[in-house]
């Protein structure tokens, strides 16, 4: 169905994305810069438990759960700001 037709903008554009830093590496740096190792690897810990979250929630076909039943959807969406409330809180 979907194939790669020119196998170097390919290679390119994967070598461009991996050299790129995304969200999660810049959080983490800035934890291990302002709380040492241990806040460091808890910013490992708790972005390693948020893709787990992620990759489960599509193992499971959350999104077409919902798109099926759009009165889900509140669960999720007002869940997530109630734990970083109370994560923070915990700070």
């Amino acid at each position: 169905m979907f194939g790669i037709h020119n196998y170097g903008s390919f290679i390119a554009a994967v070598l461009v994305f991996q050299l790129i830093p995304g969200a999660g590496t810049i959080s983490i740096l800035n934890a291990t810069a302002r709380n040492g190792m241990g806040g460091g690897m808890k910013a490992v810990f708790g972005t390693l438990s948020g893709d787990l979250v992620y990759m489960c929630a599509a193992v499971l076909g959350l999104a077409a759960i919902l798109s099926a039943i759009p009165g889900c959807w509140p669960v999720p969406s007002g869940s997530g700001p109630g734990i970083c409330a109370g994560w923070v809180s915990d700070c």
